[in-house]
């Protein structure tokens, strides 16, 4: 109750927390003072701290008090959404021509039934449609005034129309979400049974052409499930060609922006990401700009957690690009803000882009040689509940731990983490083939005594990895976490990280 009580506190805002104190001191007695305080307190907490609000109530009955204001914060946004809340209003004027009828007022039910149709479809609420047209056939066999074979035929094309359009919506609906749910368990495809399950599901014929998504929702389904395959299996161009056009839908269709603008907001992110890891920087700049534009309009800031959102997606876009294009000290610069945002926002963004952004301060306090730095970060890191993250990153964050452990020459403590490494990554069956010859060379390396023997077992390790990622696109995919080769070409070369990455960019032609 508390963490749900103080995150819908924290959602709510300017206009919202107003109404909701208007609708608050309307509903209290001259005893229910301290629900408005209560609610003024949490509002203060950045963090929710369950000891300082049970002795700030001290006396009162406050698991009461927290269920009473959460009633009235809900009652409170309900009667604002009335305003504006489409669905409800399309259900008024159904309820209200069913009343004509009962009343014998035909042809004012069937008035009021063509505004609610409108809506409905404009909105693309097929159920509710379908639910229209049945009763403009109710009305049709009460009374013979209204008959003709044109208009039998016309509802009966509608109803079919809006039926198949509801079944096509539910059916995009279903392969998005078997999609999204492989997603959020791994971002990127590794075992070859999971390979063959999405591949199965993405062989569906509503997902060869767009064409085939009969509405609007239906095609934003259509190139979300694309986008987000395509990103899973490593291809980044494909993945940026459907975020793309998925954006550039929301862009043609103006008013469909306005009617969802959490998804219009999804899918430019989801396009900058694309853009960020397929270094267009200039499209990745007007996107940000774009970004923080629209966060600034009223319709945007009714969503809950903008503020947040903001920040997060902000940050992990700039902080990705600025390493891309190796100017870490340009990324070093954003990491006290971050951390101050992560703080500041820590009930609010998901464990999974907490660390995200983590992780991307690990790398750039590694590129800049802060290897302390970078281990506190990363212990943080993995300290946090597995179970809520993505198990790519937390394999390739304890790997990053052992090169952490030798650089600082940590051997003792090297030893065991190597272990448990192997065993969390065999655990999970989550192997890449270059992480097993990773563990087996650095072991060697560990425990090598000269720099002669340690460079050889650098130099295969080197050669091995370039050899399983020169035909294997899931083998380069670990690229995206860790540049492997260029770290192996400091203890071979003795010069710095961020050099040689200079270096390789300048070799190839970026910039």
């Amino acid at each position: 109750m508390s963490k749900i009580l103080f995150h819908l506190i924290k959602s709510l805002s300017s206009s919202e927390k107003r109404n909701f104190k208007s609708f608050a001191e309307r509903q209290k007695r001259s005893t229910d003072k301290h629900y408005l305080l209560l609610f003024e307190h949490i509002s203060k907490q950045e963090n929710y701290n369950e000891e300082i609000v049970k002795q700030k109530f001290k006396g009162n009955n406050l698991p009461r008090a927290k269920n009473y204001l959460k009633e009235i914060i809900l009652h409170s946004l309900q009667e604002t959404n009335r305003n504006y809340c489409v669905a409800e209003k399309i259900h008024t004027h159904m309820n209200r021509a069913k009343v004509l009828l009962q009343r014998e007022c035909s042809e004012e039910a069937l008035k009021v039934l063509k505004i609610a149709k409108k809506k409905a479809i404009e909105y693309e609420f097929f159920e509710q449609v379908l639910a229209i047209i049945k009763i403009e056939k109710d009305i049709y066999e009460t009374t013979n005034d209204y008959f003709s074979e044109k208009l039998v035929d016309k509802l009966y094309r509608e109803q079919q129309e809006y039926l198949e359009k509801m079944q096509n919506l539910s059916g995009y609906w279903r392969l998005f979400k078997l999609i999204h749910g492989h997603h959020k368990k791994s971002r990127v495809l590794r075992s070859n049974i999971d390979k063959a399950k999405l591949q199965q599901i993405m062989a569906h014929k509503l997902l060869q052409n767009a064409s085939s998504a009969l509405s609007f929702t239906a095609k934003t389904y259509f190139y979300h499930t694309q986008s987000t395959y395509n990103l899973m299996n490593s291809n980044v161009e494909l993945a940026y060609k459907n975020n793309k056009a998925h954006y550039e839908l929301f862009e043609k269709n103006k008013e469909k922006a306005k009617l969802y603008p959490k998804k219009h907001w999804s899918t430019l992110y989801n396009y900058l990401t694309d853009c960020m890891l397929l270094e267009k920087y200039e499209e990745l700049d007007i996107g940000i700009k774009k970004l923080k534009t629209i966060a600034q309009k009223d319709i945007y800031k009714k969503m809950p957690d903008v503020e947040a959102t903001l920040f997060r997606q902000i940050n992990i876009l700039s902080i990705n690009a600025y390493t891309n294009q190796n100017k870490f000290n340009e990324a070093l610069a954003l990491i006290p803000d971050i951390k101050k945002g992560l703080k500041k926002y820590a009930a609010i963004i998901s464990k999974v882009h907490t660390m995200d952004l983590k992780y991307m301060m690990v790398y750039t306090y590694f590129a800049c040689g802060k290897y302390p730095d970078a281990l506190d970060v990363l212990e943080d890191l993995l300290s946090d509940n597995e179970k809520e993250v993505q198990k790519p990153l937390l394999g390739f964050a304890r790997i990053f731990k052992l090169i952490l452990l030798y650089e600082l020459e940590q051997h003792n403590y090297f030893e065991s983490q190597i272990g448990t490494a192997k065993r969390w990554l065999k655990y999970r069956h989550i192997f890449y083939e270059m992480e097993k010859v990773f563990f087996k060379e650095m072991e060697i390396i560990f425990t090598a005594t000269s720099k002669r023997e340690k460079k050889e077992k650098f130099t295969k390790l080197k050669e091995t990895i370039i050899e399983l990622q020169k035909n294997d696109e899931k083998e380069r995919a670990v690229n995206n976490y860790f540049d492997f080769i260029t770290w192996i070409d400091t203890h071979l070369t003795g010069k710095s990280y961020v050099e040689l990455r200079k270096k390789k960019a300048e070799k190839q032609g970026k910039h």
